[in-house]
Order: structure tokens, then C-alpha cells, then sequence
């Protein structure tokens, strides 16, 4: 059977707003879809060949969106305009605009391609462009601006002069709450001789990084094989 187009950006970020509800797992019981059927619907944004188009009223209504909101734009639904496919923005919506733009942004740090943007707020090039840039000119004074590469955008300091205060914040933190007790066994077998880096499980390392971030232990190549140490202050101060 021949699968046919879906929006599946839409299904997507309309089932993560669901909650728990919207749990992969829940989405597809109550949708009577599988689980690889709603993932190939949100990546490949075609409803599979097995799955029956009545399929896409029970989708929306779980989402709470109409049908037509699943459904691709056509040929003679497009506007005269195919490169401004969506809504021009005018000085009205601008304010709006830079609020919706700057929490999307602030709530997804990766890159994020404008035209996905662009097509999920159903705004026109120009529209995101205007956007982009007034809100840009109200971060820059607070030392953040939008990083643009490859077509993508994310929020960024401007420079790295905030990197010094945000390692002595991590640092003041991790200290105010003491050792716990992973790293207090980690630190004992150090000191012991008994830790062998290369045999290290994956829930040590994060408390293995606090202690070197505290500057308690280093790390050193030792023989060409990786090992850890006590720095030359905390041997001084435990008389190791």
C-alpha cells in the first residue's frame, strides 16, 4: 500500500506538549498506532503503507488539532509566492514575534534550522528574519546574541568572559554541598592505589569530574595508559 504525506513536525511537537500523555508509548495506544508507526510518521512525515487513513482523525483528535493541520500544503493551496509560503509579519506582531522566537530558543539549545521554524510557526522568511533581528538587538546588551551556522540558529554568549564565573559558581557549588559518597570511595581508591582508570563505570565519572573540578585529582598518562592522581595540594593537605 502506498503511504501518503503527513506532517509529522506538527505530530511531533503536538505530542511532546501532551505530558505524559504524550509518552511515545501513550501516544500510540491511544492513537491504536504502533510505536515504530508514530516514529516513522514524525521522521519521515509519511503515514506508513499498513496504516489506514482513517487513522489521521484519531490522530488529530488526540492532538486537538483539526485534520487539515496533518495534511501537507498542495500545489493549488500555496501561495502565489512559493518562497513566502506562510504569514507575513507587520510592526503588530513583531513584539509577539520576539517573545514566541527567544522561549523556543531558550527552551531548545541545539541548532535549530530556520526553515523548520519557519514552517512549524508558519511564518514567512521575512517574517523570522524581522524576529531574529529585533530580538537580537534586546539580547546583546545582557552579552547573549543568536548564533547562526548552516542555516541553523541557537542562543550564545557573545564571547567566553562569562566561562571564569561559571566554573567558580560550579566550583562554590560543589563545595557548599560536600562529598558525597561516590566520590568519597573514588577519592579512597586513588589514594589506595585500588581505582584503575581504564575499568571506570559510567556513574563514577560525573563524581570522578567534580573532584577534579575541585581540584583534588588530576589526570595523568602514566606508561601510555590513563590514570588519576591526588594534584600536589591535596597530597599536602591529606600528608598522601
Amino acid at each position: 500500500m502506498k503511504s501518503e504525506p503527513i506532517n509529522g513536525h506538527i505530530v511531533r511537537r503536538r505530542r511532546q506538549m501532551l505530558g505524559d500523555q504524550g509518552t511515545l508509548r501513550a501516544f500510540a495506544r491511544r492513537t491504536g498506532l504502533s510505536g515504530p508507526s508514530v516514529r516513522s510518521i514524525e521522521t519521515t512525515n509519511r503515514i506508513p503503507g499498513e496504516t489506514p487513513l482513517h487513522q489521521l482523525t484519531r490522530i488529530a483528535d488526540v492532538l486537538g488539532v483539526p485534520v487539515t493541520d496533518l495534511l501537507p500544503r498542495h500545489d493549488g493551496d500555496a501561495s502565489p509566492h512559493p518562497e513566502n509560503p506562510y504569514e507575513p509579519g507587520t510592526s503588530d506582531t513583531l513584539a509577539a514575534d520576539v517573545s514566541r522566537l527567544g522561549r523556543l530558543l531558550l527552551q531548545d539549545t541545539r541548532l535549530l534550522r530556520k526553515v523548520t521554524i519557519a514552517t512549524v510557526f508558519q511564518w514567512d522568511r521575512a517574517r523570522l528574519r524581522a524576529a531574529q533581528d529585533a530580538l537580537t538587538a534586546q539580547l546583546q546588551p545582557a552579552g547573549i546574541t543568536i548564533h547562526e551556522l548552516n542555516g541553523g540558529i541557537a542562543l550564545r554568549p557573545i564571547d567566553s568572559s562569562g566561562d571564569e564565573d561559571a566554573d567558580r559558581v560550579a566550583s562554590h557549588r560543589i563545595a557548599s554541598d560536600g562529598m558525597d559518597l561516590r566520590q568519597a570511595e573514588i577519592l579512597h581508591g586513588i589514594m589506595t592505589g585500588r581505582l584503575h582508570s581504564t575499568r571506570l563505570q559510567e556513574d563514577k565519572l560525573m563524581p570522578l569530574a567534580g573532584l577534579m573540578n575541585l581540584g583534588i585529582v588530576c589526570h595523568e598518562l602514566n606508561g601510555g595508559s590513563n590514570s588519576h592522581r591526588l594534584t600536589p595540594d591535596a597530597a599536602y593537605a591529606f600528608d598522601a
